[in-house]
């Protein structure tokens, strides 16, 4: 959706979105384990986040092509988080979401392009709220590539 604002530029628009992401990471800790003849887990993040991005956006084109450039806010909520061990034979999931902090904000800026009624977009966001409630600064940098069709 994209609403023109009165006050703003032609090229100028207001851009809130609603969507579901999937994200996760790798964690650079090692599991320690007990006894040490076992071998150590790799730990894996997977976050399912409501994410509502408020962008201000403008667009450079003519006709059917397009250049467009966006940046705003992006409050996000948790749905999901789980924590995978994984070992050489074995993987265990956890229900981690007690533990993150459930509303999270970030910055989000993003570059796309318009060919006809196709569009793609990459776009990086850089979070400020801590991941978990109970421990230091851990926050989440995305890099999110989107490919889209304009229906109307």
């Amino acid at each position: 959706m994209k609403i023109a604002l009165k006050n703003l530029p032609s090229d100028l628009h207001f851009r809130p979105e609603l969507g579901i992401s999937q994200s996760g990471a790798v964690l650079e800790d090692r599991l320690e384990i007990t006894p040490p003849t076992e071998a150590p887990a790799d730990l894996k993040l997977r976050l399912t986040t409501l994410d509502i991005p408020i962008l201000l956006g403008e667009r450079i084109g003519v006709g059917n092509f397009g250049l467009r450039a966006v940046l705003g806010p992006v409050f996000s909520y948790v749905l999901k988080a789980r924590l995978i061990e994984e070992r050489a034979d074995t993987q265990t999931m956890s229900n981690i979401r007690s533990q993150t902090n459930l509303l999270r904000v970030a910055l989000q800026f993003g570059f796309g392009v318009d060919i006809s009624r196709f569009r793609v977009d990459v776009r990086y966001q850089n979070g400020f709220t801590n991941l978990y409630e109970d421990t230091g600064a851990e926050t989440f940098s995305i890099i999110q590539a989107t490919l889209g069709y304009q229906l109307y």
